[in-house]
């Protein structure tokens, strides 16, 4: 089974060990193809350092949405930084992780629209 790449401490990570185990595994080898282009080595951290928010709440809630771990990762870096831009609140979007299933550009209308 292979590790994943940024792993720092197990504790960031209990969320996701109720999947089963073909489940968590194709997890990781998804997170890990991106990790030369997130910081942090993989999504969880990534999403911790810009909402600065611990990774053990991160995955906390992207356990329940596991969507938001597989999506493209250039529409996923563009809706958060849309929504970090007009500041949403970080347990905010953590909470309804499902504005990140739009199109980067629908979002950011609807952000202005609710500006």
């Amino acid at each position: 089974m292979s590790t994943l790449k940024g792993f720092r401490d197990i504790n960031d990570f209990v969320p996701l060990l109720r999947l089963q185990l073909p489940r968590l595994r194709k997890l990781v080898t998804a997170l890990n193809r991106e990790s030369n282009h997130v910081s942090h080595g993989n999504r969880v951290y990534y999403i911790a350092e810009k909402l600065q928010v611990p990774p053990c709440t991160v995955t906390k809630f992207l356990a329940k949405r596991l969507f938001v771990l597989e999506m493209p990762l250039e529409m996923f870096k563009t809706n958060l930084k849309h929504m970090i831009e007009y500041k949403v609140e970080p347990m905010n979007i953590l909470k309804d992780l499902w504005g990140f299933r739009y199109a980067p550009r629908a979002v950011e209308v609807r952000l202005k629209r609710a500006l």
